[in-house]
């Protein structure tokens, strides 16, 4: 999978939420629930990426040879 069609893919899931979040906020459900869902939905993949991002390679080891 490409850089491209993973960023492509993410956007298109996040506006789906969205719309399904505000289709939900119309027909009456509980709107700081449906916030907080949407906000879930849009965060999510950014701060699961920041977690991956961050952490480190096991296969490295943490001795730099700066002995």
């Amino acid at each position: 999978m490409t850089v491209i069609l993973y960023k492509s893919l993410k956007v298109l899931l996040q506006l789906v939420g969205v719309a399904g979040g505000l289709y939900a906020l119309s027909l009456g459900a509980k709107p700081t629930l449906s916030l907080i869902l949407i906000a879930v939905m849009v965060a999510g993949p950014e701060a699961l990426e920041i977690l991956l991002a961050n952490v480190e390679d096991p296969t490295r080891s943490s001795n730099r040879g700066d002995d």
